[in-house]
């Protein structure tokens, strides 16, 4: 009877393999990552590869080389824009890592304008 069941199994050709989908390269020409139909443009100092890890509740990218969190913002994601190409600062919750002073106050900025009334409420 164990050898009948076992042989009403379909053959198992599948083996474990890397992942090269979930591998990110942000390059000098090309500073910006992909997510649902969205194209979220990042800082060109993130430029290099990236170890992409997503959940239900984040959307989190590893530098290859250190291991350190490069990226993250909240998913769903929420902007306040309905267009295709998004400047990361203007995702609600996003942090990058070494951020310039420019894009904080930008993300600041737009916070303030686009959710206040979440932050105060």
């Amino acid at each position: 009877m164990q050898q009948q069941a076992q042989e009403a199994l379909p053959a198992q050709t599948g083996r474990l393999r890397d992942q090269p989908e979930d591998l990110v390269q942000i390059t000098r020409t090309n500073p910006q990552i992909y997510h649902r139909g969205r194209i979220f443009k990042v800082p060109t100092h993130l430029i290099g590869e990236h170890q992409l890890v997503t959940t239900a509740t984040a959307f989190t990218m590893f530098s290859t080389l250190d291991g350190e969190e490069s990226l993250y913002f909240p998913l769903p994601v929420r902007v306040a824009s309905s267009q295709r190409l998004i400047p990361l600062w203007q995702v609600h919750g996003a942090r990058i890592r070494e951020p310039r002073p420019a894009w904080v106050l930008k993300r600041i900025e737009y916070e303030k304008e686009h959710y206040a009334q979440e932050q105060a409420g």
